[in-house]
């Protein structure tokens, strides 16, 4: 039994987690920004704690965290989002008797960007797709790919994401060295999306599932997952960590074309969904404490989805793409990320949820995916820009 240390509670995916955790017999504590969040609610959870936001006070917020660590006895600290970018430059500040389960500071930082994450794996040998940075607005003009993808350098959640065909209105985004954005030319193929724990170099656990059902404004996000064995993907992550030695959770992006050519479109050096994929039959958790030498995956097949999202949002992705019967197909078999007959706060209390994030997303102007994660969401400050970090990263 190992004491282990979680953050953002307030995602379904950590409450996925912890319940994982939790039932393989380890103590699990989580700490928030939010009072308001999932594991507060969740059974599975042995302590929660409350602590200043990072856009607030981010000294403030490492040095809480680090005395959870310390009073607590915590044996593994893993960032569930990108607040491990703030803590991969401090993580000194943790006891020594505390993993500290996030990669290193100036790596993340290339890896977040979509610019310099593009030039990187350029750099590493990796096909790329076409991709155009943006530092001012008179660059948009220079753009010469009919249909694109308009992004912004730093975003998630499908935030500040906009697809551009020929002869479209642009949106009205302003690109500058503060805010860059990267044009990326539009590729027709089957997307996928990975979730990986590695460890010096190393891949020890790995998922990876087909965006099929999203919900598509501007950007798209999943809104459910099945895992799939997808062989090329995996020995793609496998060279890419190999090469750069990470170590941490890291996740990508992909776009396969018609003749099976692999292009990589971001990548996300944090936890995303695919996490979700790995049973308590599967112990992911010997993947963070390093005592399983085989490659740890999900059952082919198995499934999970985000239940509400999908029934108000993916039938009408199914519908566009005529998948109906797919969609309710997934949607009688697969499991919500949220309910469980064991621990049933966390999904009675979804309506308080919605409610705040509505409140939440009038109050920062932003898309409830984007208002959501705003407390934890990581804003690199100039000097430490992501086009600036790929010329320190080799």
């Amino acid at each position: 039994m190992k004491k282990i240390l979680l953050t953002n509670g307030r995602s379904p995916i950590t409450l996925d987690f912890v319940r994982n955790l939790a039932s393989l017999g380890h103590e699990v504590y989580v700490a928030e920004t939010e009072s308001i969040n999932f594991c507060r609610f969740s059974n599975a959870v042995k302590k929660m704690f409350v602590l200043p936001s990072p856009h607030e006070n981010r000294v403030g917020y490492v040095e809480a965290l680090a005395k959870i660590a310390q009073d607590e006895k915590i044996d593994l600290f893993m960032p569930m989002w990108e607040d491990g970018f703030l803590i991969s430059d401090h993580k000194d500040k943790f006891p020594s008797t505390c993993r500290v389960f996030v990669g290193e500071a100036a790596l993340l930082h290339t890896l977040q960007c979509k610019w310099s994450f593009i030039k990187y794996a350029e750099e590493l040998g990796f096909p790329i797709p076409k991709t155009k940075l943006l530092r001012a607005p008179e660059d948009l003009d220079s753009v010469t790919f009919s249909d694109y993808a308009l992004k912004a350098c730093i975003s998630r959640g499908s935030g500040d994401v906009y697809r551009i065909r020929q002869n479209s209105v642009l949106p009205s985004v302003v690109p500058s060295a503060d805010k860059p954005w990267v044009a990326q030319e539009w590729l027709e193929g089957k997307i996928f999306c990975t979730y990986s724990v590695c460890q010096g170099g190393v891949v020890r656990a790995h998922a990876a599932y087909p965006m099929d059902f999203v919900k598509e404004d501007a950007g798209s996000y999943c809104l459910s997952f099945a895992a799939v064995n997808h062989r090329g993907i995996l020995a793609w992550t496998k060279k890419f960590v190999a090469l750069t030695n990470y170590s941490g959770q890291i996740a990508f992006d992909f776009i396969e074309l018609k003749d099976g050519t692999l292009y990589p479109i971001e990548c996300n050096p944090r936890m995303t969904s695919g996490i979700t994929l790995f049973t308590t039959e599967d112990r992911i958790d010997q993947a963070f404490f390093g005592k399983e030498e085989r490659l740890i995956t999900p059952k082919e097949g198995y499934q999970r989805q985000m239940l509400f999202p999908m029934l108000f949002f993916g039938w009408q992705t199914a519908y566009a793409n005529k998948k109906l019967k797919k969609f309710f197909q997934n949607f009688f078999s697969s499991k919500d990320l949220i309910f469980n007959k064991r621990d049933l706060k966390p999904f009675l209390v979804q309506p308080i949820f919605l409610f705040k994030s509505l409140k939440d997303s009038y109050k920062y102007k932003k898309k409830i995916p984007s208002a959501f994660t705003h407390t934890l969401d990581y804003e690199p400050v100039v000097n430490r820009s992501c086009v600036v970090e790929v010329e320190n990263v080799g």
